[in-house]
């Protein structure tokens, strides 16, 4: 079972918003970059290693050799202003099992939409009677 939040289908996009214009420049002299927040603090590590990786992701090849078993389900807002809707559009036309649920006016972050979100992800799962019986307990085991 997957369940994809807002997640990126087209990964060679965004990359220049994140890191910056001069990005390519600074991952070849330094080897890395920093990502930081608006504080300063760093969030996390790119390598150029793990930006090569990125960018030689083939999302729609991936998606084709998605087992047919696999439960895939896709929350994505609408209003997504750093991953476009559209790349949720891009995960259900190629993965057969997909299942999406675009939450309307919803951002990145589902901001104003947090109840949208945990109902949809729970409902899915729920909804896997399968995975629940073999994953969860419905009572705490001895």
């Amino acid at each position: 079972m997957v369940v994809n939040l807002s997640g990126r289908f087209y990964l060679e996009k965004g990359i220049e918003e994140r890191l910056g214009k001069e990005f390519l420049d600074r991952i070849n002299k330094e080897g890395y970059i920093d990502v930081t927040n608006k504080s300063g603090n760093v969030l996390y590590t790119v390598t150029k290693e793990s930006l090569m990786e990125r960018l030689n992701t083939d999302m729609h090849a991936t998606s084709l050799s998605i087992s047919k078993e696999c439960s895939f389900f896709t929350v994505h807002g609408s209003a997504d202003e750093i991953i476009p809707v559209e790349d949720a559009y891009e995960f259900a036309k190629h993965i057969p099992t997909h299942k999406l649920c675009v939450v309307e006016g919803a951002d990145h972050c589902y901001t104003r939409h947090r109840k949208e979100l945990s109902d949809a992800v729970v409902g899915f799962i729920t909804s896997k009677k399968d995975f629940v019986q073999q994953f969860c307990f419905t009572e705490a085991p001895l």
